[in-house]
C-alpha cells in the first residue's frame, strides 16, 4: 500500500533532508487530477518519463508540471514536450569535405620504390 501522506519532495537520494532534488518540485499527490486514468494514464506518465531522460529537462518538467496541476490541468504529453524540450533541427547541417591531393601521395611511393 502507498502512503500518500508524504510529499514526494521529502526523500532524497543522499539522505539529507535539506538537498533539494527536482522531484521536489513535484506537487503532493493529494493535489493530483485523476481525470487520466488506465492506459492513457500509463502512456502519459510513460511518456513524460521518457521525454525527462532524452533531453535532461528534469527540473524544467517538473515545473512545467507544477504549473499545470496548480491550474487544475490535466498532464498532457504534447504540451509538456512543447514546454520543455529542445526544438527538432529543421535541416541537417552543411559539411563541406576537402578531397586530399592524391598526387603527393604518388610521389612518395615513386621515392620509396626508387629507394629499395
Amino acid at each position: 500500500m502507498i502512503n500518500h501522506s508524504t510529499s514526494i519532495g521529502q526523500h532524497t537520494s543522499s539522505g539529507n533532508p535539506s538537498a533539494r532534488h527536482p522531484s521536489a518540485r513535484l506537487p503532493k499527490p493529494s493535489r493530483f487530477n485523476y481525470s487520466l486514468t488506465g492506459p492513457k494514464a500509463c502512456r502519459v506518465y510513460v511518456g513524460l518519463l521518457h521525454l525527462a531522460a532524452m533531453h535532461g529537462c528534469e527540473a524544467a518538467l517538473a515545473d512545467h508540471l507544477a504549473a499545470v496541476l496548480d491550474a487544475g490541468g490535466t498532464p498532457d504529453l504534447e504540451a509538456a514536450r512543447a514546454a520543455v524540450a529542445p526544438p527538432a533541427p529543421t535541416s541537417a547541417p552543411a559539411v563541406s569535405v576537402l578531397v586530399p591531393d592524391l598526387a603527393g601521395y604518388d610521389q612518395l611511393l615513386t621515392h620509396l620504390g626508387a629507394a629499395a
